[in-house]
């Protein structure tokens, strides 16, 4: 509950109405209270805390306490939703870097660079990915030449791209 985030201290009835240009009419009608009721407390700056409470929040004093709690709770979830799409970017990179080292089990390396160039592409998402074989003699390996977001949007989970 936000119970502790009630204001401790409040100004006077007289100077909240005077804050909102509140007439004695404006006051027993907001309030639900006799127009007698309304005078008397204007008279004595004292009304129940309930109706002081209930009028502060529409002052200056009121709204700006809201306007800075807003504020801070913006600060801080535009930050955890920063921190959120970086993770969902750099969890994305990682997961199309996995999915390249498992491309084939004989690609030999990945360029870094190439996988910058493709980033910003929103998985799942299906690739061009050229590649070229190379070898020693003994062994032969297949390494990355290119790989950008395929153009071929009809296909179905688990069929290949072809070149």
């Amino acid at each position: 509950m936000a119970l502790h985030k009630m204001p401790r201290q409040i100004p006077g009835f007289r100077a909240i109405t005077e804050d909102l240009g509140a007439t004695p009419r404006d006051i027993a009608r907001s309030l639900d209270v006799g127009l007698s009721t309304a005078y008397r407390w204007l008279q004595n700056d004292q009304a129940p805390r309930m109706a002081c409470l209930s009028l502060f929040w529409l002052t200056r004093w009121g709204l700006s306490q809201v306007d800075a709690e807003l504020f801070n709770l913006h600060q801080v979830h535009a930050g955890h939703a920063d921190a959120l799409q970086r993770r969902v970017r750099e969890l994305e990179s990682q997961l199309l870097a996995m999915r390249l080292s498992h491309f084939t089990e004989t690609i030999e390396r990945v360029d870094p660079e190439l996988i910058k160039r493709i980033e910003h592409v929103a998985l799942p998402a299906w690739f061009d990915i050229e590649t070229e074989r190379v070898g020693n003699g003994k062994e032969s390996r297949e390494m990355v030449l290119d790989i950008r977001p395929a153009e071929h949007q009809n296909l179905k989970a688990g069929q290949a791209l072809t070149r």
